[in-house]
């Protein structure tokens, strides 16, 4: 009957833990996966070095030939490295009014990032550098620290002066904020998912642990045992109670937003766990000491890890 009662709790503490243990597993497998930034980049490169098929590509050309005063077509085909950019989410500096939160990488109030490229292009210095996408979309600067430019300082030319769109760079431009809106929507998602799954895990566990404890109240007193090792066994499972008691107390100290039913599950755990430490306290006080009763270590190891 003694070994009945201590495998069960033990089977129940396992169950549990391997119950939790496949809930996560099964929750993260569904989650949406972002796209690789290595994925976008490559893609990115690939029409970037097709664009040179395109009509709207080949007037853009003429017309920079024309503007940069140069003959030849591979001197814009294979001079000209590409900066990627893209728009991202709201400034702190506009949420919270704080200027010292202003980033280097916000443009009135909305931030920006650029993808890196080198790995495609390399570090060397290109005569000219393409902007699509963020604040200076459809800039190309004409670099004045390189050898074969004859200015000295960096020129910006700004496409949009020579009064058209180029559906090559404006392509560009869409794939590249759109793949990174999907992957920002999918990340504010599995964000939400996650928050409402930790909510759900949380009162779950809460209440595993409360079915725990009302079976632990009916056998503490064979986990303990009657032996020279049970003051401190019953010093263990006393501080676990006062720390989970202390959680969830802190729990209920939330202010009111908090929710209001893992508040109930807190102040239900509470009154378990100060039924189990009152009743345990009473049976702990009257045993006599030193009467050698067997102790089941797998239980002990089980139920310390859970609770």
């Amino acid at each position: 009957m003694f070994k009945d009662q201590l495998t069960e709790l033990s089977t129940f503490v396992k169950n549990v833990i391997k119950e939790e243990v496949e809930t996560r597993k099964k929750f993260y497998s569904k989650m949406d996966s972002i796209v690789d930034e290595n994925e976008i980049i490559d893609e990115l490169i690939e029409k970037w070095n097709s664009m040179i098929d395109e009509p709207s590509y080949h007037d853009l050309r003429a017309l920079l030939k024309k503007r940069l005063n140069i003959e030849h077509d591979n001197e814009i085909d294979e001079n000209v490295k590409l900066k990627s950019c893209y728009w991202a989410d709201k400034c702190d500096c506009i949420t919270d009014n704080n200027l010292s939160l202003h980033a280097i990488n916000c443009h009135n109030g909305q931030m920006w990032y650029a993808k890196d490229l080198d790995d495609y292009f390399g570090f060397e210095l290109y005569r000219y550098e393409l902007i699509v996408g963020g604040p200076k979309h459809g800039t190309l600067i004409v670099h004045g620290n390189h050898e074969d430019n004859e200015n000295e300082e960096d020129i910006e030319i700004k496409l949009d002066d020579f009064n058209q769109k180029f559906e090559c760079i404006e392509n560009l431009n869409k794939f590249v904020q759109d793949a990174n809106d999907k992957n920002g929507e999918i990340h504010k998602r599995n964000a939400q998912h996650k928050k409402n799954f930790e909510l759900y895990t949380k009162k779950n566990k809460i209440k595993k642990i409360m079915e725990v404890y009302t079976l632990f109240k009916t056998k503490y007193h064979m986990i303990i045992g009657y032996n020279k090792h049970s003051k401190r066994r019953y010093d263990i499972f006393n501080k676990k109670i006062q720390d989970l008691t202390n959680e969830a107390c802190e729990l209920l100290s939330i202010n009111d937003s908090y929710d209001q039913d893992l508040k109930v599950l807190c102040q239900e755990l509470i009154d378990i766990l100060t039924n189990v430490d009152d009743d345990m306290k009473n049976w702990y006080n009257i045993v006599e000491e030193k009467l050698n009763t067997k102790f089941n270590e797998d239980v002990s190891k089980y139920i310390c890890d859970f609770i």
